[in-house]
């Protein structure tokens, strides 16, 4: 779900990011945002673009793209990140943030998840 308008919509209202956020995942079930990506539409927003058009270079994704990512791995762990991007209509840097963040790392052309080894 896109909740773009929603953040404009509590932003016009003089709702803060943190409450916003709070609300959607209340509204939508937990997770379904997170505060940081609302606080990047509500700085966007300040900055006068209230475009609720997704832009090339804006990073803010929400849970639900992380989910897809992490589903996709999970189907075809030999899917690249340019197909993910292709997909999900999102940036490469995009992709390869979260991937690093679920601690996923290409090995042999597969994405697998990163084992800990102590030195």
């Amino acid at each position: 779900m896109d909740f773009r308008l929603i953040c404009l919509y509590e932003f016009k209202l003089g709702q803060a990011a943190a409450k916003t956020s709070r609300k959607v995942n209340k509204a939508f079930g937990q997770r379904s945002t997170n505060k940081r990506t609302i606080q990047c539409w509500f700085q966007k927003f300040r900055n006068g673009d209230i475009s609720l058009q997704r832009q090339k270079n804006f990073h803010g994704i929400n849970v639900l793209e992380n989910e897809k990512i992490k589903k996709m791995v999970e189907h075809n762990p030999r899917i690249t990140v340019r197909e993910l991007t292709g997909e999900l209509n999102v940036s490469v840097e995009t992709v390869s943030n979260y991937l690093k963040l679920i601690n996923m790392k290409e090995k042999m052309d597969s994405y697998v998840p990163h084992e800990y080894t102590p030195n």
